[in-house]
């Protein structure tokens, strides 16, 4: 009896271990989206995956010269500052802070950037990447410097190139300097919003640069995707071309119309100086 009472034991043992491990919730998958969106996880079945995020990396900062434009009442003004600044690490993963493209860089991913973010591109470097996906709440603010060169193109196959994704709202895009070509995905805007989002989009803002914004299906090149309204867009200067995709505006909103369910597509605020 008391060889059986102890082979029963261990297997009571091993079927709790068995019970308790398979009730585990699984690894996270790596391409998730960003801490502190109010969507859930993208899947591996995404069409544009996340790339892999890894751990931030910590690398030293540099004094980087990068040119500030703002609006003075009647014209864009310039102004070169200097930003302790980090490189853009090569997995592209970015959170609040300053940061320095000084060589290419290509991911075939999706990259998620949280919090304020400000990049400066560098001369003669280009980030290529498969999507900015810019969190609800988040900030991304692009400069260039006195050469204009430094490049960032984005071009997913659905999404919007720089904003949002799907069921992972948009956050506020900011732009001094540099050159920036979006093509958006399908039904996302080339910058702005992606399908359905509605009025909750962040801002869009153009001080400067050459920016070049193409939406996909449906889309606006710099506001709404399909069915999304534009949300606010100031432009107060730079070289600027925005083409929508079909049915899609240039600059305002996505295709849809003010009754359900294509609610939402009114061009917003819309206010280009200079």
């Amino acid at each position: 009896m008391g060889k059986h009472n102890v082979t029963a034991k261990i297997v009571s043992v091993f079927m709790t271990v068995v019970l308790v491990v398979g009730l585990m919730p699984l690894p996270a998958y790596a391409n998730e989206t960003a801490a502190g969106s109010d969507a859930p996880p993208l899947t591996a079945g995404s069409t544009d995956f996340f790339e892999s995020d890894g751990a931030l990396t910590t690398a030293s900062t540099e004094n980087v010269p990068y040119v500030e434009r703002s609006w003075n009442g009647s014209e864009v003004v310039s102004q070169t500052k200097q930003a302790n600044a980090a490189s853009v690490p090569d997995n592209g993963k970015m959170t609040t802070g300053w940061y320095f493209l000084s060589k290419n860089i290509t991911k075939k991913g999706r990259i998620s950037l949280t919090g304020d973010v400000n990049l400066i591109l560098g001369d003669g470097c280009t980030f290529d990447v498969r999507g900015l996906y810019i969190p609800k709440g988040s900030t991304l603010t692009i400069y260039g410097q006195e050469g204009g060169t430094g490049k960032i193109y984005s071009h997913p196959s659905d999404g919007a190139a720089i904003g949002a994704y799907e069921d992972h709202k948009g956050g506020a895009v900011v732009i001094h300097g540099g050159q920036v070509e979006a093509k958006g995905g399908d039904e996302g805007a080339g910058i702005g919003g992606y399908d359905d989002d509605r009025k909750d989009i962040g801002s869009i803002t153009i001080y400067g640069g050459t920016v070049k914004a193409t939406g996909g299906n449906g889309s606006a090149g710099i506001g709404g995707g399909e069915a999304c309204e534009g949300g606010t867009i100031t432009i107060y200067g730079g070289d600027v071309e925005a083409k929508g995709g079909h049915y899609g505006a240039g600059i305002g909103g996505g295709n849809g119309q003010d009754t359900d369910p294509l609610r939402g597509a009114h061009g917003g605020t819309i206010k280009i100086y200079g």
